[in-house]
């Protein structure tokens, strides 16, 4: 059939004098088992097997796998965090915080965005925030800017920078496209999409189905289900001012106890070092960045300020938490006191 339909190809391209350029095509077999697969051919010239093509930038395999496609937007946000590295090592930005960070977000974090709104539905459920290659990446630049370790949480250093989530920016993405879908001209795009949905109810790797799944964990997610399995347009701005409350939700469990209770990183900086947030909103992210990363300070004092806000000094408190051996109290004073942030700022 496949051969059938090459030779009409070259038969309406031949009347409509275009011409295919051979060189320039592959074919992909998806989900194929088989070890021998027939030779085609175009023109008397044989197309070639592939294992992966790349269509409007994004990267298909045959397995249909969309981690591939993350695996190659990898590439250019990579390509834009140097770029920022060469720019500011050029223009004498290094110290300049609030500037790297925006130059992150406007040349990193975008070009990691492309075609997000197809092979990013894996990575838009609850708790699969960090669970990505990029935001991975992005965390390890972050966490150089402020010489801060590997084991910092992730959800302090994006707070401390004032990013939020790659989650965010594709799950607002993948929905403006599922709007988009819902209100198009085209025919045969309406009938993929009615396809795609009525698939979601057999299988849970579709896209539809990912795109329901993520969204539980939101305060309108019921509505937002029905409307989508309705074929109807979803309210964007309620949209993202769920998904910001969602994600500003995983904070919630680090009100209480007080941190001289549980020594913890996330608990110490959300109670006693992080600014406080913004109540979730459609327009304005809810962080903010902290006053030292607009001063122009040394590098050693930036990353000595980072490292005390986020709990990865050298205190008593924090070297407790990997040496069984090391006493809470008592080293640079006589105060029989637990030598913290507390205890250092105010003692």
């Amino acid at each position: 059939h496949m051969q059938a339909m090459l030779n009409k190809l070259q038969g309406y391209a031949t009347r409509k004098c275009l011409t295919v350029n051979t060189k320039k095509s592959e074919v992909v077999c998806f989900n194929s088992r088989v070890d021998t697969l027939p030779q085609l051919l175009y023109d008397g010239e044989n197309l070639p097997y592939t294992d992966s093509f790349k269509y409007l930038g994004m990267v298909c395999d045959k397995r249909l796998n969309l981690s591939t496609a993350a695996e190659a937007a990898l590439k250019p946000c990579m390509a834009g965090t140097y770029r920022v590295k060469t720019f500011a090592h050029d223009h004498n930005l290094t110290n300049q915080l609030h500037a790297l960070i925006w130059l992150l977000k406007t040349y990193a974090i975008p070009a990691g965005m492309y075609a997000s709104q197809i092979w990013a539905t894996p990575y838009l459920r609850q708790g699969a925030e960090m669970d990505n290659l990029l935001q991975k990446w992005i965390l390890n630049v972050l966490r150089n800017l402020l010489g801060v370790k590997s084991t910092t949480p992730s959800w302090s250093i994006l707070r401390e920078c004032g990013i939020e989530p790659f989650q965010f920016n594709w799950f607002r993405a993948t929905m403006r496209f599922y709007n988009s879908l819902t209100k198009c001209n085209s025919l045969l795009l309406k009938k993929v999409l009615h396809a795609d949905i009525s698939l979601s109810s057999m299988t849970d790797s579709c896209w539809t189905s990912h795109l329901l799944s993520a969204l539980d964990g939101l305060a309108h997610s019921d509505l937002m289900k029905r409307q989508i399995m309705a074929c109807d347009p979803v309210n964007l701005s309620q949209f993202v001012v769920d998904l910001r409350s969602r994600h500003l939700g995983y904070w919630n469990q680090f009100t209480a106890p007080d941190p001289r209770v549980s020594n913890s990183k996330r608990l110490t900086y959300h109670q006693w070092c992080a600014l406080p947030v913004r109540n979730a909103h459609a327009i304005h992210p809810p962080y903010t960045m902290p006053k030292y990363m607009y001063l122009d300070l040394p590098h050693h004092v930036i990353r000595n300020t980072a490292r005390f806000r986020l709990r990865v000094h050298a205190l008593r408190v924090e070297r407790a938490t990997w040496s069984n051996s090391t006493s809470l109290v008592r080293d640079i004073c006589d105060s029989d006191d637990i030598q913290d942030e507390k205890h250092v700022l105010f003692r």
